[in-house]
């Protein structure tokens, strides 16, 4: 564990949270709960948890993480948490771990696919109700 300049411990999944957070942000195309998501989908692939307990609360550290930033919270905190019940309504009944964590990032990729799909859904849906100048 690290302690930071202003004297809270940070650990490594924290800082390396937040990085990856920071840099998912540097594409304009994602949202800051697309960031939230693709960031905790790099944690699950980086993480060297061995069991899905301890994976949880490495998810829940990294939310803590980015919910301590200056972006808007209540995206990062609801994408966090949809992303967590998403790839978790499955089965884990995998006796080896390392399975259950290839089936967490399958379904985890396929809930990224939506989500970003989503934003452009909306945008057209969206359009017909906005009319020019009223913004």
């Amino acid at each position: 564990m690290e302690v930071s300049n202003s004297g809270t411990s940070i650990t490594k999944i924290e800082e390396t949270a937040v990085e990856q957070f920071k840099l998912c942000l540097t594409d304009e195309e994602n949202s800051v709960a697309v960031a939230a998501i693709k960031t905790l989908l790099h944690l699950i692939k980086c993480s060297k948890a061995g069991t899905v307990a301890e994976l949880r609360d490495e998810i829940g550290l990294a939310k803590k993480a980015l919910t301590g930033m200056k972006q808007s919270v209540v995206s990062i905190s609801s994408g966090c948490d949809l992303f967590v019940r998403f790839i978790t309504l499955t089965s884990l009944d995998q006796t080896d771990f390392n399975e259950c964590k290839k089936l967490l990032l399958k379904r985890g990729d396929l809930y990224l696919q939506n989500v970003s799909k989503s934003r452009l859904k909306i945008a057209k849906l969206g359009n017909p109700f906005i009319t020019d100048g009223t913004v």
